[in-house]
């Protein structure tokens, strides 16, 4: 097993996680964040734009200029004033993914613009064309605008690229469903007929009879997962995603007061979720999806943090990976984002930071939707001198007093982290005293590190505590 040194911050390279046509968001209260240098550079707009939930944003791909934004009511053009056509849309910017905006692969002019409606709203999900050679190059809306796509939907989008690496499939859920609806956009365009997944629970109901529709959808870089968190039902599900065929299939289902927003890190071994409102709403907890098993996954559940909330009821928002591979958070009516950034590490090796980075305007629930580009290439520093692959052998697992460990480290010491993110035991370790006692703790699910005196690089594994 390869373990690498606590202290290495693994980073992905800009141009290689996605082309530069994800390189600035523009949402909120009107925040403008780029990442062109490869670091956040915050600012704002000259618009008044607000956007409650996610927005979209659109820039070059080659140059990474802003093209266009919108918060589903309205598109902007690059000099922050109204798109040719640009108003008028039937999205609700509280729409959950307000908007989302895909390029027609082949055509680099022509982009659909998704919008949705609040809480399942009579508007439904619409389309509507933008083509960038009009007004001189700063776009306009066509006349194909406000088209429907599903009359009854969620406020849940997503998408992820085909199999091929060039088409697209968008993912949508409909409302009183357990459907998913995947259409698929290629040089034709937009394909009306969707590939149709009848799976997981059906979205429907909730608090003012459409809490339901709430809650964001997240995929995994390489395609192959969905999470969707259904709000009102406090249900996380992590599906299974065929990108050759848009067909979807359930894998797990757990139990999350108030889920809101979800990312998966982007190895997609981990799964972060918030809360929106309740008890838990300044609260970022994570699942470990390498483990073999929903009993094992559900068990691996941990607090890594809690946002700087504003006092109000609803704190962290929805979630987001950056083109840096860390993860933003927004926070409701705050001038600042949560981060998390080494979010392929466990538990508080994350480093989860509650006031990460701080904004030109309040943010609100969402950030910026965006299609990742698939499989990206991950560049670590100075990682061949940092690795080690450590023998790391906990048994017996599960136990209810002792655990004995079998390791390559000679000396070293020990951290064991509960499910809550809590430090729970400490000690020096070194081979001739193995033996570890664990009979006062509680029972439940934790993880185990041990840091080489030597080398200061680390292993960790977990064990179930009877």
């Amino acid at each position: 097993m390869k373990f690498i040194k606590f202290s290495i911050l693994i980073l992905l390279s800009l141009n290689s996680f996605a082309q530069k046509e994800n390189n600035n968001w523009i949402f909120g209260g009107g925040n403008v964040i780029n990442f062109n240098s490869g670091t956040a550079v915050i600012s704002a707009t000259s618009s008044s734009f607000l956007c409650l939930d996610n927005s979209t944003t659109v820039s070059d791909p080659e140059t990474g200029d802003l093209l266009f934004y919108s918060n589903g009511t309205t598109v902007y053009n690059a000099n922050h004033e109204v798109m040719m056509n640009g108003t008028g849309l039937l999205g609700h910017s509280s729409g959950g993914n307000a908007a989302f905006a895909l390029k027609q692969p082949g055509i680099n002019t022509l982009y659909y613009l998704f919008t949705s409606d609040a809480w399942a709203g009579s508007q439904g999900l619409r389309y509507s064309v933008i083509d960038m050679s009009l007004d001189g190059g700063l776009g306009g809306v066509t006349e194909i605008k406000n088209e429907i796509l599903l009359e009854n939907a969620t406020e849940k989008i997503a998408a992820i690229k085909h199999s091929n690496n060039l088409d697209v499939w968008l993912i949508t859920h409909p409302y009183n469903s357990n459907e998913f609806h995947t259409f698929l956009i290629n040089q034709n365009g937009l394909n009306l007929n969707p590939s149709i997944s009848t799976t997981g629970m059906t979205h429907s109901g909730g608090t003012n009879g459409t809490y339901n529709a709430a809650g964001q959808m997240a995929v995994s870089l390489d395609g192959s997962k969905i999470a969707t968190a259904v709000f009102d039902a406090g249900k996380i599900e992590v599906l299974s995603f065929n990108d050759t065929n848009g067909q979807i299939e359930l894998m797990y289902q757990f139990n999350e007061q108030k889920a809101w927003g979800a990312c998966f890190s982007p190895d997609g071994n981990k799964l972060y979720v918030s809360h929106w409102g309740g008890s838990q709403s300044e609260s970022i907890h994570q699942y470990d999806l390498s483990l073999l098993s929903e009993e094992l996954i559900e068990g691996s559940r941990v607090l890594v943090g809690d946002v700087n909330g504003t006092g109000d009821s609803y704190d962290a928002g929805y979630l987001q990976l950056t083109p840096t591979g860390k993860i933003y958070i927004a926070i409701y009516n705050a001038s600042y984002l949560a981060s998390i950034e080494s979010p392929d590490a466990y538990g508080s090796m994350c480093d989860f930071q509650p006031g990460f980075i701080y904004l030109a305007q309040s943010s609100k629930a969402g950030l910026t939707s965006y299609l990742y580009s698939k499989n990206p290439t991950f560049t670590s520093i100075n990682e061949e001198e940092n690795k080690v692959d450590y023998k790391f052998t906990i048994f017996p697992n599960p136990s209810k007093d002792l655990i004995r460990i079998q390791s390559d480290i000679k000396s070293g010491y020990l951290v064991v982290i509960d499910s809550e993110g809590k430090k729970v035991l400490e000690k020096p370790y070194s081979e001739g005293n193995p033996e570890i006692d664990i009979s006062t703790l509680a029972s439940g699910y934790y993880i185990i590190s041990l840091i080489d005196n030597s080398s200061e690089q680390a292993a960790y594994s977990r064990f179930i505590k009877e």
